[in-house]
């Protein structure tokens, strides 16, 4: 069964604001009703998302999540990582993964966030991007997640880097009020400098 949400915005908005809401609250509220009901619909226990596994202990294969599954996932890291319409993330996990599509994507959505697609990984755009958004020169970003690997090879670009930028990415880093690596074990090593660089 597919259950098509139909939302306008602007009508949205428009009626919102009429009805003396708050802002971007009442908005989100009318979104959050509007994807509860069609969840409702569907019902906790159908399938929503086919995730492939790592093949660890043998070949991949695919696991079902639930939309029951899906939600309390998204509910339970929510709480957990405080998300809230506020926050930005800027997203280069791929989109196969639970870390990407739950954790980073669906998160967002679900608090009503902001998410900055980057269209592949790539450490100098990310490092450009946090500091726009740190001095000014595009929203900022609140949130950041990686995996171990994407966190080594944003050192090494740091440390490439002259002591003004370098600096500059150090003050970026600073300002973002979550920055979550995943998906694997994050070797202490790596956690230390990161701390070390970012405060």
């Amino acid at each position: 069964q597919l259950v098509v949400v139909r939302w306008d915005a602007e009508a949205a908005t428009a009626a919102s604001a009429a009805a003396g809401s708050e802002g971007s609250e009442g908005v989100l509220g009318d979104w959050r009703r509007t994807v509860e009901a069609a969840a409702a619909r569907l019902g906790e226990d159908r399938g929503a998302l086919v995730i492939y596994t790592s093949g660890t202990t043998g070949r991949p294969k695919g696991a079902v999540h639930t939309h029951g599954s899906v939600a309390a996932q998204v509910a339970a890291l929510s709480e957990a990582w405080r998300w809230s319409d506020k926050d930005r993330i800027l997203h280069c996990l791929p989109m196969h993964h639970v870390h990407g599509i739950v954790n980073a994507c669906y998160c967002a959505l679900g608090a009503g966030a902001t998410i900055d697609f980057l269209p592949k990984f790539s450490p100098s755009a990310i490092w450009s991007r946090l500091i726009a958004g740190h001095e000014g020169t595009a929203p900022e970003v609140t949130l950041f997640m990686g995996v171990p690997t994407m966190y080594v090879r944003l050192l090494q670009a740091y440390d490439g880097y002259d002591a003004d930028k370098q600096g500059r990415c150090a003050a970026a880093a600073r300002s973002l009020r979550m920055a979550v690596s995943g998906s694997a074990a994050c070797p202490v090593p790596l956690f230390e400098r990161w701390e070390a660089v970012t405060g």
